[in-house]
C-alpha cells in the first residue's frame, strides 16, 4: 500500500498548483484523475488534419491578480480577446464586464435592502466581480487555448515529484486513525495524511466515525462541436454566450489557436450544444450531420456567415462530467480538516482565492 501526505482527486489547474506548492514544501504528493490526461476539462483533443485544440468553449473571468500569476506559474502568453466577449438574446449583444457590472449592482442593492452594509463592504471589498466597470476590462486567454495550459500542467508535474494515477477512479474513502484510505474501483489502496477533492469527484461514498455519506451526483455531458468553415466570419467574435436558442449555448472563434497553418479564409469555430437537445436529430438520419446544418443557419441567420457555408471539416465530442450535490460539499468540508473540496467551476476567481495561501507559502 502506498502512503502520501497529500492527495488529490481531480488534476485541473487549480488543483495541480495547490499540489506542486505543498510539493514543493517538501510532502509527498498524489494526484488521481479517473480520465487519461493531466488538466481537468482543460485539455486538447486532436481535430483532423488541424492538430489539438482544446475540447470545449472555455473564457477566463477578469482578475488582473489571476492573471499575471498564472502568466508567470505557467510562463503562458496570454493574448487580449478581439472583440471582448459578449452574451446574445435576439438583437441584444452585452459585453461580459457590462454584464459583470450589472450583477455587482444587483448584489449590492440586495444588501442594501436588507440594510447588511458590513456584507455589502465585504462583497464590494473582497469578491473579484465586484466591480462597476465605466469601461470594460481587456479579457484575456492562452494564445493556444486550453492546449497551452494543459501543456504548462504536465510540465509542472513532470518537473516535481508529484506521483500520478491516471485512469483511476475512487469509489470510496475510508476514515483512518490518521488520514484516509482511498479505494479504487479494481480494489487498489491508497493511504493519505490529507486529500482535496474537486466539486467533480466521482466518489460515491465517505465513511468517518461510524457516519457513512452516499454521495448524489449530477452527471453533464459537455457536448461541442469543432467546425472548420472555407469561409471567414462576416463579423468577428471571440467568445459568444448564447441566451436565445434552445440547442446552442455557446460559440468561439479558436483559428488564432491554430498551430499548423490552413488556407487563407478558413475559420475554426467550437460550438457548443445542449446534450439532451440533440436527441430531436436522432430518429432525422445523421443526427451529427443535421446537428452541424443547423449550427451554421444559426451563425448565417445571426449574420456570422454568408448564405450556404462549405463545410471543410466537422467533429464532435463529449466531455462527460459528474457533480458533487452542493449540500454535500459543506457535508464533507465540515468532517475535520484532512478533507477538504476545492472551489475549481471558476478557473480565475478560484485562483484568486487561493492566491493568499500560494503566496504565503
Amino acid at each position: 500500500m502506498e502512503n502520501f501526505d497529500q492527495t488529490y482527486i481531480g488534476t485541473g489547474p487549480i488543483s495541480v498548483i495547490d499540489a506542486c506548492f505543498v510539493n514543493s514544501a517538501g510532502s509527498s504528493v498524489l494526484m488521481i484523475d479517473e480520465k487519461n490526461q493531466l488538466g481537468g476539462a482543460w485539455v486538447a483533443i486532436n481535430v483532423g488534419d488541424y492538430g489539438h485544440l482544446e475540447i470545449g468553449c472555455h473564457i477566463w473571468s477578469y482578475n488582473k491578480k489571476a492573471y499575471d500569476f498564472l502568466q508567470t506559474f505557467f510562463d503562458l502568453d496570454l493574448i487580449e480577446l478581439t472583440p471582448q466577449p459578449y452574451f446574445i438574446k435576439g438583437k441584444t449583444r452585452l459585453i461580459y464586464d457590462h454584464k459583470n457590472g450589472l450583477t455587482t449592482l444587483k448584489n449590492s442593492l440586495g444588501y442594501l435592502k436588507k440594510f447588511d452594509l458590513k456584507k455589502l463592504g465585504g462583497y464590494l471589498r473582497h469578491h473579484p466581480a465586484a466591480r462597476l466597470p465605466l469601461f470594460p476590462k481587456k479579457y484575456l486567454y492562452p494564445k493556444g487555448g486550453a492546449r497551452d495550459l494543459q501543456k504548462a500542467i504536465e510540465e509542472k508535474v513532470a518537473n516535481s515529484t508529484i506521483t500520478t494515477a491516471l485512469q483511476t477512479q475512487i469509489t470510496t474513502l475510508n476514515k483512518l486513525d490518521a488520514g484516509w484510505e482511498l479505494v479504487t474501483a479494481e480494489g487498489k489502496t491508497y493511504n493519505t495524511k490529507k486529500i482535496t477533492l474537486t466539486a467533480t469527484s466521482a466518489i460515491k461514498e465517505i465513511n468517518y466515525l461510524g457516519k457513512t455519506i452516499q454521495l448524489t451526483h449530477r452527471y453533464l455531458n459537455y457536448t461541442h462541436f469543432h467546425l472548420v468553415v472555407k469561409n471567414e466570419l462576416l463579423k468577428p467574435c471571440s467568445y459568444i454566450r448564447v441566451l436565445d436558442d434552445k440547442v446552442i449555448h455557446r460559440i468561439s472563434d479558436i483559428t488564432y489557436q491554430l498551430e499548423t497553418k490552413v488556407d487563407k479564409g478558413y475559420t475554426v469555430i467550437l460550438v457548443g450544444v445542449f446534450d439532451a437537445e440533440l436527441a430531436e436529430f436522432e430518429n432525422a438520419g445523421d443526427n451529427d450531420e443535421k446537428a452541424t446544418k443547423y449550427i451554421l443557419d444559426y451563425l448565417v441567420r445571426k449574420g456570422f456567415l454568408d448564405n450556404d457555408p462549405t463545410i471543410a471539416f466537422a467533429q464532435k465530442n463529449k466531455f462527460e462530467t459528474t457533480y458533487i450535490a452542493p449540500e454535500q460539499i459543506a457535508e464533507i468540508n465540515n468532517i475535520d480538516e484532512s478533507i477538504s473540496v476545492m472551489g475549481t467551476t471558476d478557473l480565475i476567481y478560484g485562483v484568486y482565492f487561493k492566491l493568499k495561501d500560494w503566496i504565503k507559502a
